[in-house]
């Protein structure tokens, strides 16, 4: 049986299933906790379609601008039927016979060419419509596949920093309110990378938020820990959470503070009725 990535409830969730989801603050709905979502088809769609489309409208600007350029050099009574007559007439020697009537010239008179002409801009003018129409509607359906790509990319990276930072889930939402105008986009060839810019520069989400909980902006949004003792990087005792108790499972920070501080591990787990099986 495939697991939902929402559910409304967990009641009908076996135990151990259940540590697996984390309640989203805003919504009230339990998520599905996702390792690389940049790889699952339905984001991976998107990131194609996405690229596909940015192609495809160069390709087309690309094109417009040929035609353009290429139109700038055509004489302004140029007629493409009688071009083709006279470059016919011309290979075969005929404009060169002195018995040929003038008035047979197939370039026209003056008012045929600026007639000819006037026709020509009206066709390239309808054209050139139905290209900005058809370029518009593009940039549309694009723009709207990228905010959906910027909305999975950039939430799911903010909402995993914070937590993997340790921010309080009451505070969850007001932090993400807080740091969520300062993280944009990086492409780096199929990927997206949530990122924001310092002194010109781009850091990577995680990395900035893990920098940002340490400042007196960040702290007061630290949730306080079930237990006592701090594994490292400077973080007050008192602002660790169990990540072995049921209410802040964490794997990933289960395995940093095993790698980090074990007899920290070995006292978190005990508090939340786990035995650790020391690594052979």
């Amino acid at each position: 049986m495939a697991l939902r990535t929402i559910l409304d409830t967990l009641e009908e969730l076996d135990e151990p299933l259940r540590a697996l989801y984390i309640k989203n603050d805003e919504t009230g709905k339990y998520v599905l906790e996702i390792e690389g979502i940049d790889d699952h088809p339905v984001v991976h769609a998107l990131k194609n379609a996405y690229n596909q489309e940015k192609l495809k409208r160069v390709q087309d600007h690309t094109r417009t601008v040929e035609v353009e350029e290429r139109l700038k050099s055509f004489p302004e009574d140029f007629d493409p039927e009688k071009w083709v007559t006279y470059k016919a007439a011309d290979e075969a020697g005929l404009l060169d016979d002195p018995e040929v009537d003038p008035r047979s010239d197939p370039r026209g008179t003056p008012s045929d060419a600026q007639k000819t002409r006037a026709m020509m801009q009206a066709r390239l003018d309808n054209q050139k419509r139905d290209h900005e129409k058809k370029v518009g509607d593009l940039s549309q359906e694009l723009e709207k596949k990228n905010v959906v790509i910027n909305r999975l990319v950039v939430e799911d990276g903010l909402t995993k920093a914070l937590v993997e930072s340790n921010v309080d889930k009451r505070f969850l939402k007001a932090a993400k309110a807080l740091l969520r105008p300062l993280v944009k986009i990086q492409e780096d060839g199929e990927d997206f990378i949530p990122v924001v810019e310092v002194d010109g520069d781009n850091i990577q989400l995680s990395k900035y938020v893990g920098d940002w909980i340490e400042t007196d902006e960040g702290k007061p949004f630290i949730a306080p820990a079930s237990g006592t003792g701090a594994p490292g990087g400077g973080r007050p005792e008192a602002q660790i959470r169990n990540p072995w108790m049921k209410e802040h499972h964490n794997l990933t920070e289960q395995g940093r503070i095993l790698r980090e501080n074990p007899q920290l591990a070995e006292r978190l787990s005990k508090e939340a009725g786990i035995k650790i099986v020391p690594a052979a």
